[in-house]
């Protein structure tokens, strides 16, 4: 038997109030569900931005110069 048909046996034996509360508590799962989704929509659309980073990297003039520890090897 499928959790559904489990679902749907269990509500006919449920009182009205129950019934109401378990609505009101599926719709609300269903809307963080939803909530969710869009949240990772929206962090997984960003796009980059060409140059955003611009400034904030370098490289020393002397980047391909021999290090001293390394002369010994040369």
């Amino acid at each position: 038997m499928s959790s559904k048909q489990i679902l749907i046996n269990e509500l006919d034996t449920m009182p009205p109030n129950i019934i109401d509360e378990l609505c009101r508590y599926a719709l609300y799962l269903k809307q963080q569900i939803s909530s969710e989704s869009q949240k990772r929509i929206k962090k997984t659309s960003r796009k980059a931005l060409a140059g955003c980073m611009k400034g904030l990297v370098w490289i020393a003039d002397d980047f391909d110069a021999p290090l001293e520890d390394f002369k010994e090897y040369m």
